[in-house]
């Protein structure tokens, strides 16, 4: 283990909801995947610094009837990164957009879990996901075919990257109504 090449200087919840769905039935299964979750994530370097980044990022479910979810969530948070200077230019926006990313909605899952539990049914355990779509190039190999986009060529406007998370492979944990039991929900 070693220390992190990205430091996290600061992180705000700018928003977040989280409401128990009252079309939720409990004596059905629920059918929550990846792709009931939209993840939009937003990465722009400090003019100034380009060693300084700031990314948002949104959480929220897609609010798929079909999922019979027992909430519905969005998450809105903003992060403030400083990336060492061993970690080449070249490399700077997708290091930091990945791994910010993923530092945010690491956090975005915890705050959701966390405001889940404190209502009347199990919460719900985001799944894990990667914002880093060639980790195939990685050295030693690394998982190929991981579904997440960085993109900076698309910015919106000079300096800003966007990193989308498509991750079709994670699947969500869950819980049924009644707080005493848990289960799995199948990959979807």
């Amino acid at each position: 283990m070693r220390p992190s090449s990205l430091l996290l200087k600061s992180y705000i919840v700018t928003d977040v909801n989280v409401s128990a769905n009252p079309a939720f039935d409990p004596e059905k299964p629920v059918n929550l995947g990846i792709r009931d979750l939209i993840v939009e994530p937003e990465c722009r370097p400090n003019e100034k610094n380009p060693r300084d980044w700031r990314i948002f990022l949104c959480v929220k479910d897609a609010q798929n009837k079909d999922s019979n979810s027992p909430y519905s969530f969005r998450i809105e948070l903003v992060g403030f990164f400083e990336v060492e200077e061993k970690v080449p230019v070249k490399t700077l926006d997708v290091f930091a957009c990945v791994n910010g990313t993923s530092v945010l909605y690491s956090t975005a899952r915890e705050v959701l879990r966390s405001l889940m539990s404190m209502g009347p049914y199990q919460p719900i355990l985001l799944p894990a996901v990667c914002f880093f779509e060639d980790t195939h190039r990685l050295e030693g190999g690394g998982e190929k075919g991981v579904a997440a986009v960085v993109e900076s060529g698309a910015a919106k406007s000079k300096g800003e990257h966007t990193a989308v998370a498509v991750a079709g492979t994670a699947s969500v944990r869950k819980t049924p109504a009644k707080r005493s039991s848990k289960q799995e929900v199948g990959k979807n």
